[in-house]
């Protein structure tokens, strides 16, 4: 609390004047004090009589008053606690003291208190202890504490957001047709994040504003709910729709009436969207406290006053009470809304008996730790019926109301025109916004005047007589005239530059003498010439006393562009400021076809560059024109935003499809060879290149002085390329934080890399291609575009797992999968093609105690798996190798047998021959091999017949798991009758010819080699015809698995 000494009020006054002065005092509206405690009173009789006050109020963020107050008469206030002795002993009647003096007062205090009780107590006042305490009780409070079902489950907001139709049932679904879900909230549910609320997807709020009747001043106030300022505040803040209601304790109309004057006044300036409700359920001792008829009487005086201020209104209860006591027939009244609480299970309501339904009182919504009451709104909401717009007299005062809110209690105040009486007011927010009468007042409208209100609260204009005095006000603007002045009858006068008074005889302006009649105030004798005068700080520009830029009845006019040649400045003569001269100011004018110019703080137009906290900007060096757009400046291209003017800075403009980059509004890179910059949106490096006027250079190779001479490379979109890099040349290598060329012998990571001295392109490396796996094989077209991808994935022992294919779109056309078992042996092979199951096999490996190959199982896919055929191992050589397989197909028939010659090494093989079940040589396969052991050549005569596919070698060239460098290859061959013959030459893994019956059909050249990104091996390979015709180009990427 706050205590506030020395407020003075006649001997007449009431309360609602001594709130207002304390209001005046701590600089706030009377609406923020929302309690105020009569401490002292005294008489002051030295200037006539009347009261001098101490008080202490409530107000809303406390501190921040206390703050921007700062005045002596006002301080925090801790009431004092008396500690009194307790009495000697409990009486059974009441004690009699002898003396009435302060000491005995306070010595029968204690006593007294020990023979009553806080309940006894508030009786013997007449006031209900319940009442007087705050304390609700009815069907949901017992002594103020809400009460809680535990046997019903809480409806959790999950639940809640999914119930936009439907009855409520006991395991919390709801079945009836409803519109918008919300909750009401009071002080019980503490202090609530209304952001979380607002994002929880919540449809509306009840809010409490207050129980009970008006607060009396006295004591603690417990009339308001202590949230009800921050609640309301935050709803409309977040733009939450909302209803209000109110706790009633009224026995009788005076309470209801009580309690009406004290919903309105927690309602004033605020604009709820639903209607505001009288909350009828209080009883006590589990008894209601008023008789049938005179709820009814409760119910009519409540909802008269609430909707005569412009409030729709309504009665909530609970469906006991509705049918037990509120039976009246005035709340059937089409005009009063429904709000119906009715938690049974299985009841159903569909917006015809009750326009709201508290279903109930166990509700979580995020944001309020607490639980809530659950309602649903049936139909559209109803907006508000106070949609009043004109004066209301209230406490004699009065009072203009827009669509039944209250107006100029925020801030000073407000200006408002009453078409009816044809004139303007002022709302005075240190009166709570009554109107302003015979009071000067200052408005920041206009640039700022000072406007006199009359008797009537009229805005006084022309000329004014106060205790002899002569004003003169503009006939438009009502400012009060300051200073030289040139009236409508044609005199010149002068009006003091502080009080506004006019002047007579002989005064002094601008050290200049002139002299003014003493009647009528007019200019006899001076030269008024072209000057300038200062009136409340700010400079104003006459000519022959008439003062220029200002023309209020004129409301197109914007001023005026001068020429002071005392300065050799141009000037703005700004119509919003009554004239004043423009200062630190962008202005728009019409001159020279309309342009924007600025003024700086002392008034005088910007020509030229000028760089200020937002920005470089440039105004031409004759009118003033700030430009915009894309321009030149002295011959430089230069670029400034459209709309403020500001120079763009380390930004890209595109020009005729090319794109220059601009700082502080000026185009770079037009100078010597160009220039290097760095643009952190991209995080990329550019050449703006001069021998293009300083465009974006994009793939070309450029030459920079920097880092001691380099060459750079630029791409398609002008980024410094770093790393490796592949063009139709060959492969290059840029240094990753330079972009310098490499050239000669480079080690890159960890690998010597010779690259030619003059081009850049590489040469040569140390790497041993055998010791990497394939991870990607990319097939291009001529122009560029992808023909397809095969993609594999390998174990840490550089087994394969995997391999995918897929066409230039993307869409997987065929994979192949395999498995092994612990010791590294191959048990499974799937091969699936997409789209055409009929050619997905699985092959199941099986091998004998010594780990030799023994069987292959070929299962076929036709809407399930089947045996196709089976390869059965019949013979082995001295190292383990198989040297003879027969096939059988599914009906254990022999189809063929299969002779193979191993070369030295287990599982590798130089010779297969495949001879049919008519013991006829069908088809003859040799292998040859490199230095290292690697596959180099492979060669097949014979009609295949289908059995290319009876030995896969695997990934070291051995029986197994297939390697698909050969497969992909040796594959076209398999069904072709024509094909007598084929080989396929391999250089370190990769194909470089390919021939049938003994003709070379395609040839393979690699292009270039190198690192990408990843740090993964990189070739290129072109494939042609044996014509030399350009057929496809490939980039496999591999991985380093061995050392």
């Amino acid at each position: 609390m706050l205590r506030l000494e020395g407020l003075k009020l006649s001997l007449d006054g009431g309360e609602e004047q001594l709130k207002a002065k304390a209001a005046a005092l701590l600089g706030c509206r009377t609406g923020e004090i929302a309690a105020l405690q009569v401490l002292r009173r005294a008489i002051d009789a030295r200037d006539g009589l009347r009261f001098v006050y101490t008080v202490a109020v409530t107000v809303k963020d406390e501190a921040r008053l206390l703050k921007r107050c700062r005045d002596r008469h006002v301080s925090r206030y801790a009431p004092e606690v008396y500690a009194l002795s307790p009495a000697v002993s409990r009486g059974t009647v009441p004690p009699v003291v002898v003396g009435m003096g302060p000491a005995g007062l306070f010595a029968a205090l204690p006593a007294a208190a020990e023979t009553s009780t806080p309940e006894t107590a508030q009786e013997d006042s007449g006031v209900p202890y319940d009442v007087a305490n705050g304390l609700e009780n009815s069907f949901r409070y017992k002594d103020g504490v809400p009460i809680y079902d535990d046997s019903v489950p809480a409806i959790e907001w999950e639940d809640i957001v999914q119930q936009d139709a439907a009855t409520y049932s006991s395991n919390g679904i709801a079945t009836c047709s409803v519109t918008y879900n919300g909750f009401d909230v009071s002080y019980h549910q503490g202090t609530v994040d209304w952001d979380a609320v607002k994002n929880s997807g919540i449809d509306f709020v009840m809010i409490r504003c207050g129980i009970g009747s008006e607060y009396d001043g006295v004591g603690e106030n417990k009339q308001d709910d202590a949230q009800w300022y921050r609640n309301v505040s935050e709803c409309e803040r977040l733009g939450i729709p909302y209803g209000v209601y109110l706790y009633s304790y009224a026995e009788n109309t005076d309470m209801a009436a009580s309690e009406a004057r004290h919903t309105l006044s927690l309602l004033s300036g605020h604009n709820p969207t639903l209607p505001v409700f009288l909350d009828i359920e209080h009883t006590r001792d589990g008894n209601p406290i008023a008789s049938n008829s005179t709820y009814g009487d409760i119910a009519q005086t409540w909802c008269n006053m609430v909707s005569n201020a412009g409030y729709r209104v309504g009665i909530y209860s609970y469906y006991y009470f509705f049918q037990n006591y509120l039976t009246d027939s005035r709340f059937s009244n089409s005009g009063w809304y429904k709000w119906m609480a009715d938690y049974r299970s299985g009841v159903s309501y569909d917006g015809s008996s009750c326009n709201m339904w508290q279903y109930s009182n166990k509700g979580t919504v995020p944001g309020v730790n607490a639980n809530v009451d659950l309602n649903y709104w049936f139909g559209e909401y109803p907006g508000n019926n106070n949609n009043y717009t004109g004066w209301r007299s209230e406490n004699g005062r009065d009072y203009w109301y827009e669509n039944g809110v209250k107006q100029g209690t925020t801030g000073r105040g407000k200006e408002i025109y009453d078409a009816s009486s044809d004139a303007w007011y002022w709302l005075d927010a240190v009166d709570g916004g009554a109107k302003a009468v015979n009071k000067d007042v200052y408005q920041e409208s206009n640039g700022g005047k000072w406007v006199r209100y009359d008797a009537n609260g009229h805005m006084v204009k022309g000329e004014d007589c106060q205790n002899g005095k002569w004003y003169y006000f503009e006939p438009v603007t009502g400012a009060m005239i300051k200073g030289p002045w040139t009236l409508p009858d044609g005199r010149k006068v002068y009006y003091d530059p502080k009080t506004g008074i006019m002047q007579y005889g002989s005064v002094a302006v601008n050290n200049q003498l002139y002299y003014f009649d003493p009647v009528y105030g007019k200019m006899t004798s001076g030269t008024p010439g072209n000057f300038w005068y200062t009136i409340d700080g700010k400079s104003y520009w006459y000519e022959n006393w008439v003062r220029q830029g200002w023309q209020p009845s004129n409301a197109n006019y914007r001023g005026k562009e001068i020429y002071d040649p005392a300065s050799g400045a141009w000037y703005w003569l700004d119509s919003v400021q009554q004239g004043a001269k423009a200062v630190s100011k962008e202005v728009y004018q019409d001159s020279n076809g309309g342009k924007w110019v600025r003024y700086d703080a002392n008034g005088h137009m910007i020509k030229g560059w000028q760089t200020t906290e937002k920005g470089t900007y440039y105004f031409d060096p004759t009118f003033g024109t700030m430009a915009k757009g894309v321009t030149e400046i002295d011959g430089v291209p230069c670029a400034f935003d459209q709309n403020t003017g500001i120079g763009l800075d380390k930004q890209w403009v595109t020009i005729n499809g090319a794109d220059y980059w601009y700082e502080k509004g000026v185009r770079q890179g037009l100078e010597g060879r160009g220039k290097e910059i760095y643009d952190p949106a991209s995080d990329a490096w550019y050449w703006l290149d001069s021998v293009n006027n300083g465009a974006m250079a994009v793939s070309k190779d450029v030459y920079q002085d920097s880092n001691g001479g380099k060459w750079v490379r630029y791409d398609a979109n002008g980024h410094m390329i770093k790393g490796w890099d592949t063009n139709s040349q060959g492969t290059y290598y840029f240094d990753l934080i330079t972009g310098a060329m490499a050239k000669g012998t480079v080690v890159i990571d960890g690998i010597t890399c010779v690259f030619d001295y003059n081009t850049g392109i590489l040469q040569s490396t140390n790497v041993d291609v055998t010791k990497y796996r394939e991870i990607k094989r990319t097939n291009y077209y001529a122009d560029g575009s992808v023909m397809n991808t095969l993609t594999t994935d390998y174990d840490a022992q550089g087994r394969l797992l995997k391999e995918q294919r897929r066409d230039k779109s993307g869409n997987l056309q065929v994979q192949d999968d395999f498995y092994y078992e612990y010791n590294g042996m191959l048990t499974k092979h799937t091969h699936r093609e997409y789209g055409n199951d009929n050619y997905s096999y699985e092959y199941r490996y099986e091998y004998d105690k010594s780990n030799r190959f023994a069987k292959i199982s070929v299962y076929r896919y036709n809407g399930g798996w089947y045996l196709y055929s089976y390869w059965t191992a019949k013979e082995w050589d001295s190292l383990g190798s198989v040297s003879k397989f027969w096939e059988y197909n599914s009906q254990n028939k022999v189809t063929c047998i299969v002779n193979l010659t191993s070369s030295g090494s287990r599982n590798r093989y130089t010779k297969m021959t495949i001879v049919n079940s008519s013991n006829q040589t069908v088809r003859t396969d040799t292998w040859s091999y490199d230095s290292n052991g690697h596959l180099a050549g492979w060669t097949n005569s014979g009609n295949s017949n289908g059995y290319s596919n009876v030995l896969r070698l695997s990934s070291d060239n051995n029986i197994g798991a297939g390697n698909p460098l050969f497969d992909r290859h040796c594959g076209k061959f398999v069904t072709d009758d024509k094909i007598t013959s084929a080989s396929i030459k391999f250089q370190n893994d990769e194909v470089v010819e390919i021939r049938q019956n003994n003709q070379r059909i395609s040839y393979t050249n690699q292009e270039s080699m190198g690192m990408n990104s990843s740090n993964n091996l990189t070739r290129t390979f072109a494939t042609y015809t044996d014509g030399g015709n350009f057929r496809y180009r490939t980039l496999v990427e591999y991985f380093k698995y061995k050392n």
